[in-house]
C-alpha cells in the first residue's frame, strides 16, 4: 500500500516544460556524430526521421543530417528508412565496418533470390 503522501509542486524551469527538455538534451555527452548528405528534398527527409536526426536543407534536393552514433546501428536504420542515395561524411569507424558488413550480407541475400 502507498503512503498516498503528496509531493509539492515545482514550477517548471523557464515555464516551458519541452523546452527545458529539448535544451537539456542538447547539453548532454552526445559522444560520437554521424553527419550524412542525402540525396533528397529536406523535407521528406525530415518526416521520415527528423524525429531522430536534425535535418538541414542543403538545396531544393539534398539535405544534411546528423545523428548521435553512441549506438552504431540506429543511425544505419535511420538512413535506410529515407529511401534515398546518401553519402556518409564522418561516422566513427565501427559504423563504418557495420555498414560494410551489413552490405554484404544484404547483397548477397539480393543475389541469392535471383537465382
Amino acid at each position: 500500500m502507498g503512503t498516498r503522501a503528496r509531493f509539492r509542486r515545482r514550477d517548471i524551469p523557464g515555464g516551458d516544460a519541452a523546452s527545458t527538455v529539448r535544451q537539456g538534451l542538447s547539453q548532454r555527452d552526445r559522444g560520437q556524430q554521424v553527419v550524412a548528405t542525402v540525396h533528397a528534398p529536406a523535407e521528406d527527409v525530415e518526416r521520415r526521421i527528423g524525429r531522430w536526426a536534425q535535418v538541414a536543407a542543403i538545396d531544393a534536393q539534398s539535405c544534411r543530417v546528423e545523428m548521435d552514433a553512441g549506438q552504431p546501428q540506429w543511425p544505419l536504420f535511420a538512413l535506410g528508412v529515407v529511401r534515398a542515395p546518401f553519402d556518409i561524411e564522418t561516422a566513427p569507424a565501427e559504423l563504418h565496418a557495420m555498414l560494410d558488413d551489413w552490405s554484404e550480407r544484404f547483397a548477397a541475400a539480393a543475389a541469392s533470390r535471383s537465382r
